[in-house]
């Protein structure tokens, strides 16, 4: 991991990560992530295959949402309403 990270002004306000490919490598970032103090706050939807036991592993590693989705499905439909509902809606502990 680096040995710092931006400041809390220069993070995204949602991380999106597609692990319907390159899982594992997917997986390991959800982690790293969850790890790190300052960015274990950050909110991240992540994309699976539809399949039970990776859902279960992405809620362990503390994804904030798990959407699981055949690796030919386009992710297009669903990123405004993502988007919408998380940056728009959503109400985040502050602190």
């Amino acid at each position: 991991m680096p040995a710092s990270w931006p400041d809390a002004a220069n993070l995204p306000a949602l991380l999106l990560l597609d692990a319907r490919t390159n899982t594992q490598d997917r997986f390991l970032t959800l982690q790293r992530i969850k790890q790190a103090p300052s960015l274990r706050h950050l909110p991240i939807i992540i994309f699976v295959l539809p399949i039970d036991s990776l859902i279960s592993q992405c809620y362990g590693w503390q994804a904030n949402s798990v959407i699981g989705l055949s690796a030919t499905a386009s992710l297009v439909p669903f990123l405004a309403g993502i988007c919408r509902y998380w940056l728009q809606v959503n109400i985040s502990p502050t602190g």
